[in-house]
C-alpha cells in the first residue's frame, strides 16, 4: 500500500483547522510588524568632523605653551569631546539656528560625538527627522563647537598679552 502520509513529518500533520489557526498568526504578527513600523518616525543621521586644536599649535606660533591642554592627550581628548556638547554649544546651536534658547537641551539630547579613532579629529554626529536639517545641525554644531574654542583662544591670549604688558 501506497502512504503518501506517512513521509510528512508529524508536525506538519495538521488539521485544516490547526493549519487556519498556523496560517492566521502568521498574517496577524505580519499586519502588526506593519502597523508598529508605520508608526515610526523616520529618522536621518548627519556627522560632521572637527579637528582638535594640536598642542603645539601655540609653542610654534607663540614659542611658549599658552593655550595648549594638560599634556595628557587622552585627557584632552576627553575635555575636548564634553566641550563639543556643552551648554554653551548647544545654545549657539540653537542661536544660529534660529531656535528658542530653550530647545538647547532638545538640541543636545539628538547630537553624540565620537572620536575617530586615535586622533585629534572627533565626529559629531546629529540626528533629525529631516535629512537637510540634520546635516545643517550637525554642520552648524561643528562651527559653534570651533568658534567657541576661537574665542575661548582669544580670551587667553588677550590674558597673556595683559600679564605682559603689565610686566
Amino acid at each position: 500500500m501506497n502512504r503518501p502520509f506517512e513521509r510528512i513529518p508529524r508536525w506538519l500533520r495538521l488539521t485544516p483547522g490547526q493549519w487556519a489557526v498556523v496560517i492566521g498568526a502568521a498574517v496577524f504578527a505580519a499586519l502588526v510588524g506593519f502597523v508598529v513600523q508605520s508608526q515610526k518616525e523616520d529618522s536621518y543621521a548627519a556627522t560632521a568632523r572637527v579637528l582638535f586644536r594640536t598642542a603645539e599649535l601655540d609653542r610654534a606660533i607663540f614659542g611658549s605653551p599658552v593655550l595648549s591642554g594638560s599634556g595628557e592627550p587622552e585627557r584632552d581628548a576627553a575635555t575636548n569631546t564634553k566641550l563639543v556638547v556643552s551648554n554653551e554649544v548647544a545654545e549657539r546651536v540653537a542661536r544660529v539656528a534660529g531656535l528658542p534658547a530653550n530647545q538647547a537641551e532638545a538640541l543636545r539630547s539628538r547630537v553624540s560625538v565620537g572620536a575617530s579613532g586615535n586622533s585629534d579629529i572627533a565626529d559629531i554626529t546629529m540626528t533629525d527627522a529631516n535629512a537637510v536639517r540634520a546635516a545643517t545641525l550637525a554642520n552648524a554644531w561643528a562651527e559653534q563647537f570651533v568658534q567657541t574654542r576661537i574665542a575661548a583662544d582669544r580670551a587667553k591670549v588677550q590674558q597673556s598679552l595683559d600679564a605682559a604688558t603689565d610686566r
